[in-house]
């Protein structure tokens, strides 16, 4: 209401300024002084309270709460006591070697993380259609040990970084390992299982038949600043395009069956809108890897706990929160002390409900 309000003033003030322009009694230099008074008092001052507001907001809460999965990997990084344990101190810049998590952009308000286990897609689907019966690639909602991956370098055996470490850079090719089975992600010419107009992405066995591995993947960094900028922790929004056959990896956010533990579905899809923020995946959590052979992987089991400060910028996380504001709907964001006018006794001056009651 506040907004119909402030657009009903603007409304008005337009018009009586439209007025006062044709009026020849004023004189010019009033109706600039007007004109520019107006300006002032209806926008210029409005705004700047508002994002004082807003950096007063920010500047104070600076603490993780219950609702941080709202937002993005950056922004969560930023606050103390959450994500912030894990991913502070990690390295900065994707390399060859890199165990890493990645999180889809689309997963919103709940996060999901690239995952995969030892179970393999049903040989005949429920609808009769045939599958490739490769292992499962899903999104999954929790931190597990499962959403683990390694970037291996196409031409070469080492599943180790190197030393100095070489950056993964925009336009480079490489291979995604799961780093509990193995098995290298990967996508080929068969309908994926609840999206059918997608392809189905699988980690690849090989089962001696005339499917050979497609697992070839190119890294497309959409918020790059320059051509040659390497894929960096946390702030780089990657596109993972497969090389064969041009799809784009995403989150189609539909629920598998029960053969799938109900998990996300995972598709690699030709057709797409080029800005789609639902193709973007960032990486959350990164180490680099020195462990050669999957069953000495102890490393994935037990996370890094390391406090360094990384801020992203006032400005980012205001445009962040005001897109948040905007387009998350409100039945995936109920405050936990909410409650709607229907539900409950009707209301006392006493009563302890319909209203924010926040921990200190």
């Amino acid at each position: 209401m506040g907004v119909f309000s402030y657009l009903l003033l603007l409304g008005m003030a337009s018009l009586h300024t439209w007025n006062l322009i044709g009026d020849r009694t004023v004189s010019h230099l009033s109706v600039c002084v007007q004109c520019v008074c107006r300006v002032v008092c209806l926008l210029v001052v409005p705004v700047l309270l508002y994002v004082f507001w807003f950096y007063v907001h920010l500047s104070l809460l600076h603490r993780s709460g219950p609702h941080d999965q709202l937002m993005s990997s950056a922004f969560q990084a930023s606050l103390q006591g959450g994500l912030s344990r894990i991913t502070q101190g990690q390295p900065l810049e994707v390399a060859y070697g890199s165990q890493v998590t990645l999180r889809s952009s689309a997963s919103q308000p709940i996060p999901c993380w690239l995952h995969s286990h030892k179970a393999n897609y049903p040989i005949r689907y429920e609808n009769g259609r045939g599958s490739s019966h490769q292992q499962q690639v899903t999104c999954y909602p929790f931190k597990d040990v499962n959403n683990w991956w390694i970037i291996k370098d196409p031409d070469r055996q080492e599943l180790v970084i190197s030393s100095p470490p070489r950056p993964v850079r925009h336009g480079d090719v490489i291979q995604l390992v799961h780093g509990m089975t193995s098995r290298f992600l990967n996508s080929h010419d068969v309908a994926a299982p609840m999206s059918p107009h997608a392809q189905e992405v699988s980690g690849y066995i090989d089962f001696n038949v005339s499917m050979a591995s497609q697992n070839l993947w190119r890294v497309d960094i959409s918020n790059r600043e320059a051509e040659s900028e390497s894929w960096k922790t946390i702030l780089s929004e990657v596109r993972l395009v497969h090389v064969n056959t041009s799809a784009v990896l995403r989150l189609s956010g539909v629920s598998l069956p029960e053969w799938g533990f109900r998990q996300l579905e995972v598709v690699a899809e030709k057709l797409f809108k080029s800005q789609s923020s639902s193709l973007d995946w960032t990486v959350e959590e990164h180490r680099y890897g020195t462990s050669h052979e999957q069953k000495e992987r102890g490393e994935l089991h037990s996370p890094t706990h390391i406090d360094v400060d990384r801020k992203i910028s006032f400005w980012a996380k205001f445009m962040e929160l005001q897109w948040k504001m905007l387009t998350v709907k409100q039945e995936d964001s109920e405050h936990k002390y909410s409650s709607s006018p229907l539900s409950g006794s009707p209301w006392k001056p006493t009563s302890h409900t319909g209203c924010t009651h926040p921990q200190t």
